[in-house]
Protein backbone atom coordinates (compact mmCIF):
# COMPACT_ATOMS: atom_id res chain seq x y z
CA UNK A 1 0.00 0.00 0.00
CA UNK A 2 0.82 3.47 -0.74
CA UNK A 3 0.38 6.80 0.93
CA UNK A 4 1.04 10.14 0.17
CA UNK A 5 1.83 12.36 2.96
CA UNK A 6 2.94 15.61 1.38
CA UNK A 7 4.14 17.21 -2.05
CA UNK A 8 7.85 15.25 -1.10
CA UNK A 9 7.12 12.22 1.07
CA UNK A 10 4.97 9.11 1.11
CA UNK A 11 5.15 5.96 2.17
CA UNK A 12 5.17 2.26 0.22
CA UNK A 13 4.25 -0.36 3.51
CA UNK A 14 6.51 0.89 6.56
CA UNK A 15 9.30 2.11 4.20
CA UNK A 16 9.22 6.26 4.33
CA UNK A 17 10.22 8.54 1.04
CA UNK A 18 11.47 11.84 1.57
CA UNK A 19 12.09 13.08 -1.96
CA UNK A 20 13.26 16.45 -1.20
CA UNK A 21 16.23 15.07 0.79
CA UNK A 22 16.72 12.16 -1.66
CA UNK A 23 16.80 9.66 1.32
CA UNK A 24 14.52 6.69 2.32
CA UNK A 25 13.84 5.53 6.05
CA UNK A 26 13.50 2.00 6.70
CA UNK A 27 11.83 0.77 10.51
CA UNK A 28 14.17 -2.16 11.84
CA UNK A 29 15.67 -3.26 15.28
CA UNK A 30 18.77 -4.54 16.38
CA UNK A 31 18.57 -8.49 15.85
CA UNK A 32 21.98 -9.58 17.56
CA UNK A 33 24.80 -8.08 19.53
CA UNK A 34 27.54 -10.24 18.84
CA UNK A 35 28.94 -13.03 15.98
CA UNK A 36 29.86 -12.84 12.45
CA UNK A 37 28.05 -11.11 10.21
CA UNK A 38 27.07 -11.81 6.01
CA UNK A 39 24.44 -8.66 6.15
CA UNK A 40 23.81 -5.54 7.55
CA UNK A 41 20.22 -6.23 7.43
CA UNK A 42 17.43 -8.96 6.62
CA UNK A 43 13.49 -8.82 7.06
CA UNK A 44 11.68 -10.97 9.14
CA UNK A 45 12.24 -14.82 8.79
CA UNK A 46 15.66 -14.08 6.65
CA UNK A 47 18.96 -15.12 8.06
CA UNK A 48 19.10 -13.08 11.23
CA UNK A 49 21.72 -15.37 12.41
CA UNK A 50 24.52 -13.57 10.43
CA UNK A 51 22.17 -10.03 10.27
CA UNK A 52 22.97 -6.98 12.99
CA UNK A 53 19.48 -6.11 11.90
CA UNK A 54 15.84 -7.27 11.13
CA UNK A 55 14.08 -4.76 9.09
CA UNK A 56 10.23 -4.71 9.70
CA UNK A 57 9.33 -4.06 6.19
CA UNK A 58 8.97 -5.79 2.93
CA UNK A 59 11.80 -5.83 0.98
CA UNK A 60 10.39 -4.96 -2.65
CA UNK A 61 8.67 -1.98 -1.17
CA UNK A 62 12.18 -0.65 -0.17
CA UNK A 63 13.32 -1.07 -3.81
CA UNK A 64 10.41 0.81 -4.65
CA UNK A 65 10.97 3.25 -2.34
CA UNK A 66 13.99 4.02 -3.37
CA UNK A 67 13.05 4.25 -7.24
CA UNK A 68 10.66 6.42 -6.16
CA UNK A 69 12.77 8.66 -4.33
CA UNK A 70 14.88 9.28 -7.03
CA UNK A 71 17.65 6.82 -7.70
CA UNK A 72 18.87 4.00 -10.16
CA UNK A 73 18.81 0.22 -9.72
CA UNK A 74 21.63 -1.79 -11.46
CA UNK A 75 21.41 -3.34 -14.67
CA UNK A 76 22.93 -7.05 -14.90
CA UNK A 77 23.02 -9.52 -17.64
CA UNK A 78 21.05 -12.81 -17.70
CA UNK A 79 22.96 -15.54 -15.67
CA UNK A 80 25.74 -17.85 -16.72
CA UNK A 81 23.49 -21.35 -16.66
CA UNK A 82 26.28 -22.95 -15.07
CA UNK A 83 28.02 -20.66 -12.08
CA UNK A 84 24.77 -17.75 -12.06
CA UNK A 85 26.95 -15.32 -12.37
CA UNK A 86 25.55 -12.11 -12.99
CA UNK A 87 27.54 -9.42 -14.47
CA UNK A 88 27.29 -6.04 -13.51
CA UNK A 89 26.54 -4.34 -16.99
CA UNK A 90 25.69 -0.52 -15.47
CA UNK A 91 25.89 -0.06 -11.35
CA UNK A 92 22.95 1.28 -9.84
CA UNK A 93 22.97 4.13 -7.48
CA UNK A 94 25.59 4.60 -4.38
CA UNK A 95 24.45 4.67 -1.14
CA UNK A 96 25.42 5.45 2.82
CA UNK A 97 23.89 4.08 5.33
CA UNK A 98 23.35 5.26 8.67
CA UNK A 99 21.22 4.38 11.93
CA UNK A 100 19.01 6.57 14.05
CA UNK A 101 17.53 5.57 16.92
CA UNK A 102 16.57 7.47 20.39
CA UNK A 103 17.86 5.96 23.59
CA UNK A 104 15.62 6.75 26.65
CA UNK A 105 16.26 9.62 28.33
CA UNK A 106 18.35 10.93 25.41
CA UNK A 107 18.24 12.92 22.14
CA UNK A 108 17.86 10.76 19.18
CA UNK A 109 21.49 9.74 18.22
CA UNK A 110 22.64 8.81 14.50
CA UNK A 111 25.93 7.13 13.20
CA UNK A 112 26.52 5.46 10.31
CA UNK A 113 26.15 1.75 10.02
CA UNK A 114 29.39 1.04 10.24
CA UNK A 115 29.57 2.10 13.78
CA UNK A 116 28.63 -1.19 14.87
CA UNK A 117 30.19 -3.28 12.83
CA UNK A 118 33.91 -4.66 14.44
CA UNK A 119 36.37 -5.17 11.49
CA UNK A 120 38.35 -8.44 12.38
CA UNK A 121 41.52 -7.35 10.13
CA UNK A 122 41.90 -3.51 11.62
CA UNK A 123 40.69 -4.90 15.01
CA UNK A 124 38.43 -1.71 15.85
CA UNK A 125 35.24 -0.01 13.79
CA UNK A 126 34.87 -0.40 10.19
CA UNK A 127 35.13 2.62 7.99
CA UNK A 128 32.57 4.18 6.22
CA UNK A 129 31.65 2.28 3.23
CA UNK A 130 29.48 3.21 0.13
CA UNK A 131 26.21 0.37 -1.42
CA UNK A 132 25.06 -0.28 -4.54
CA UNK A 133 21.17 -0.69 -5.20
CA UNK A 134 21.77 -4.40 -6.74
CA UNK A 135 17.89 -4.29 -7.25
CA UNK A 136 17.87 -8.43 -6.82
CA UNK A 137 15.86 -10.24 -9.53
CA UNK A 138 12.28 -11.49 -10.36
CA UNK A 139 11.62 -15.38 -10.24
CA UNK A 140 8.36 -16.74 -11.36
CA UNK A 141 7.17 -13.00 -11.00
CA UNK A 142 8.54 -12.73 -7.79
CA UNK A 143 10.90 -10.45 -6.43
CA UNK A 144 13.55 -12.59 -5.06
CA UNK A 145 14.77 -10.69 -2.19
CA UNK A 146 10.93 -11.00 -0.98
CA UNK A 147 11.56 -14.99 -1.31
CA UNK A 148 15.32 -15.04 0.72
CA UNK A 149 14.41 -12.02 2.79
CA UNK A 150 17.89 -10.47 2.17
CA UNK A 151 18.35 -6.75 1.87
CA UNK A 152 21.76 -5.00 2.59
CA UNK A 153 24.61 -7.30 1.95
CA UNK A 154 28.31 -7.58 3.64
CA UNK A 155 29.27 -10.33 1.08
CA UNK A 156 28.73 -10.92 -2.39
CA UNK A 157 24.88 -11.55 -3.19
CA UNK A 158 22.97 -10.91 -6.38
CA UNK A 159 19.64 -11.56 -4.09
CA UNK A 160 20.34 -8.30 -2.15
CA UNK A 161 18.36 -4.50 -2.48
CA UNK A 162 21.86 -3.15 -1.68
CA UNK A 163 25.12 -4.91 -1.68
CA UNK A 164 28.86 -3.27 -0.65
CA UNK A 165 31.07 -1.83 -2.97
CA UNK A 166 34.41 -2.73 -1.07
CA UNK A 167 35.13 -6.42 -0.29
CA UNK A 168 36.28 -7.05 3.34
CA UNK A 169 35.84 -10.80 2.48
CA UNK A 170 33.78 -13.57 3.85
CA UNK A 171 34.27 -14.21 7.72
CA UNK A 172 33.70 -18.00 7.67
CA UNK A 173 36.98 -17.93 5.40
CA UNK A 174 39.23 -16.08 7.57
CA UNK A 175 40.32 -15.60 10.82
CA UNK A 176 40.74 -11.73 9.74
CA UNK A 177 38.09 -11.45 7.10
CA UNK A 178 34.74 -9.55 7.52
CA UNK A 179 32.70 -8.09 10.04
CA UNK A 180 31.27 -9.09 13.51
CA UNK A 181 29.14 -7.31 15.21
CA UNK A 182 30.72 -4.25 17.77
CA UNK A 183 29.49 -5.60 20.68
CA UNK A 184 30.87 -3.13 23.23
CA UNK A 185 29.54 -0.38 20.43
CA UNK A 186 25.87 -1.14 19.79
CA UNK A 187 22.44 -0.77 22.43
CA UNK A 188 20.58 -3.70 23.32
CA UNK A 189 19.15 -6.60 21.17
CA UNK A 190 15.30 -5.32 20.41
CA UNK A 191 16.34 -1.72 20.17
CA UNK A 192 14.39 -0.30 17.59
CA UNK A 193 16.28 1.76 14.93
CA UNK A 194 15.76 3.73 11.47
CA UNK A 195 17.78 2.45 8.51
CA UNK A 196 18.46 5.60 6.66
CA UNK A 197 19.82 5.42 3.02
CA UNK A 198 20.93 8.56 1.35
CA UNK A 199 22.84 8.99 -1.81
CA UNK A 200 26.68 8.67 -1.26
CA UNK A 201 29.15 11.52 -0.02
CA UNK A 202 32.13 11.84 -1.54
CA UNK A 203 34.15 10.36 -5.00
CA UNK A 204 32.15 7.60 -6.73
CA UNK A 205 33.72 4.32 -7.55
CA UNK A 206 35.21 4.03 -11.53
CA UNK A 207 31.89 2.55 -13.08
CA UNK A 208 33.36 -0.80 -14.56
CA UNK A 209 31.68 -4.19 -14.69
CA UNK A 210 31.81 -6.68 -11.96
CA UNK A 211 30.63 -10.37 -11.33
CA UNK A 212 27.68 -10.71 -8.60
CA UNK A 213 27.29 -14.80 -7.63
CA UNK A 214 24.14 -15.66 -5.54
CA UNK A 215 25.38 -17.14 -2.22
CA UNK A 216 25.61 -20.77 -1.98
CA UNK A 217 23.25 -21.34 0.67
CA UNK A 218 20.38 -19.36 -1.61
CA UNK A 219 17.42 -21.75 -2.37
CA UNK A 220 17.74 -24.22 -4.83
CA UNK A 221 14.68 -22.98 -6.44
CA UNK A 222 15.95 -19.61 -7.19
CA UNK A 223 19.20 -20.79 -8.57
CA UNK A 224 18.01 -22.19 -11.81
CA UNK A 225 18.48 -20.19 -14.82
CA UNK A 226 15.45 -20.91 -16.44
CA UNK A 227 13.72 -19.59 -13.63
CA UNK A 228 15.61 -16.20 -13.80
CA UNK A 229 13.24 -13.37 -15.46
CA UNK A 230 14.88 -10.63 -17.53
CA UNK A 231 16.50 -7.61 -16.25
CA UNK A 232 14.22 -6.03 -18.49
CA UNK A 233 11.19 -6.36 -15.80
CA UNK A 234 11.95 -3.63 -13.81
CA UNK A 235 9.58 -1.02 -12.13
CA UNK A 236 9.74 1.69 -13.53
CA UNK A 237 6.64 1.17 -15.60
CA UNK A 238 4.92 0.20 -11.99
CA UNK A 239 5.90 3.62 -10.95
CA UNK A 240 4.79 5.76 -13.96
CA UNK A 241 1.43 4.05 -13.22
CA UNK A 242 1.74 5.40 -9.84
CA UNK A 243 2.87 8.58 -11.11
CA UNK A 244 -0.51 9.02 -12.94
CA UNK A 245 -2.12 9.00 -9.83
CA UNK A 246 -0.26 12.27 -8.84
CA UNK A 247 1.78 10.80 -6.09
CA UNK A 248 4.43 12.76 -7.64
CA UNK A 249 5.71 14.77 -10.24
CA UNK A 250 5.78 13.00 -14.04
CA UNK A 251 9.03 13.65 -14.52
CA UNK A 252 10.17 10.18 -13.75
CA UNK A 253 8.41 7.74 -16.24
CA UNK A 254 10.68 5.37 -18.32
CA UNK A 255 8.79 3.52 -20.16
CA UNK A 256 11.29 1.28 -21.52
CA UNK A 257 10.79 -0.73 -18.74
CA UNK A 258 8.36 -3.47 -17.43
CA UNK A 259 7.26 -4.58 -14.66
CA UNK A 260 4.74 -7.72 -13.34
CA UNK A 261 3.42 -6.17 -10.87
CA UNK A 262 0.12 -4.86 -10.12
CA UNK A 263 -1.05 -1.36 -9.08
CA UNK A 264 -1.51 -1.36 -5.19
CA UNK A 265 -3.83 0.87 -3.60
CA UNK A 266 -2.71 5.13 -3.31
CA UNK A 267 -3.78 6.61 0.01
CA UNK A 268 -3.57 10.23 0.37
CA UNK A 269 -3.52 11.91 4.05
CA UNK A 270 -7.02 13.53 4.25
CA UNK A 271 -5.11 16.29 6.52
CA UNK A 272 -2.75 17.70 3.72
CA UNK A 273 -5.19 17.80 1.05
Amino acid sequence: MIQKLDAYRAKVGNVLIDREKKKIEIPAKINMNKGILEYIAVSTQGKLHEAVLEILAVPSHIHLALILAGYEEAKVSEPDPKTYERKVLKPGSYFNIYVEWTPEGYQKQRLPIESWLFDRKSQKSAPQQMYMFRGSSFWKGKYTADIEKSVIALIEDGTCVLVPVSDYGNPYRGGDLGFEVYTDAIPPVGTRVNIVVEGAKGELPKQEEEPIKSPETQSPETQSSETQSSETQSWLQFIGMILTKDLFPIDLIDHQHLSPYPLPEIQKDKNKE
